[in-house]
């Protein structure tokens, strides 16, 4: 990333791909930038297009991948309550009734 491209931050927005490429742009602008207020506003206004831009960013979520994705998991639970991709143990809850009787001490 050169100078011009941080001084047109806000005309032309960059699209980052991964966070590598944050990690590098970052890195330069450390080593660039000495006024620590405009470096941390840079920084900043990097994270942000990261968050909107790429593609392993969790902030960023393909709507159509997310719905193939929930597709494929989809499972089948029995009335007995278990499901056809389960392998390990199941809890059982049971109704737990009030104890109004409490084994209390007396302070001392």
């Amino acid at each position: 990333m050169d100078m011009n491209t941080i001084m047109d931050m806000d005309m032309d927005m960059k699209v980052y791909k991964t966070r590598e490429e944050l990690t590098e742009d970052v890195k330069y602008i450390k080593k660039t930038i000495l006024d620590i207020n405009y470096k941390k506003k840079l920084i900043n206004q990097l994270f942000d297009i990261w968050k909107k831009t790429a593609d392993d960013s969790p902030w960023n979520i393909n709507k159509k991948n997310l719905e193939r994705n929930a597709v494929k998991t989809l499972i089948k639970i029995s009335e007995e309550g278990i499901s056809n991709e389960w392998s390990g143990e199941h809890i059982i809850f049971e109704e737990v009734k009030k104890n109004n009787h409490y084994n209390l001490r007396k302070r001392k």
